[in-house]
């Protein structure tokens, strides 16, 4: 998944994504540059937002089954905070279009020989 900077402009965000398995994690977004953050309690900054879904609705918002949205409509994510800045930040991201997906064979990951 790749930002795009003209959907992000100068955004300054930080969302927290919250599992059902009890994991968590952030992504601080400033300028078209999103760092991952595994840490959150390091962070001298706190989440703008907080998401938190069961890993399904994660991987469904992942490759671009459903959007953000979609699982609030759906109940299966619950939003602490404004579900607009929830929404734009996963907005900003590009969506997996897979009729634009480049396939590498496995064979171009071989060793020459």
């Amino acid at each position: 998944m790749r930002i795009d900077p003209e959907k992000n402009g100068d955004t300054d965000g930080f969302p927290r994504f919250d599992f059902s398995d009890g994991g968590s994690a952030g992504l601080l977004i400033l300028r078209a540059v999103a760092e991952f953050v595994a840490d959150l309690d390091g962070r001298c900054r706190k989440p703008d937002v907080t998401l938190a879904m069961p890993g399904e609705a994660w991987a469904k918002l992942y490759v671009s089954q459903a959007t953000v949205d979609d699982l609030i409509a759906a109940g299966a994510r619950r939003v602490t905070g404004d579900p607009v800045v929830a929404a734009r930040s996963v907005d900003m991201f590009d969506r997996y279009a897979p009729e634009r997906a480049d396939v590498v064979p496995p064979y171009a990951f071989s060793p020459q020989r």
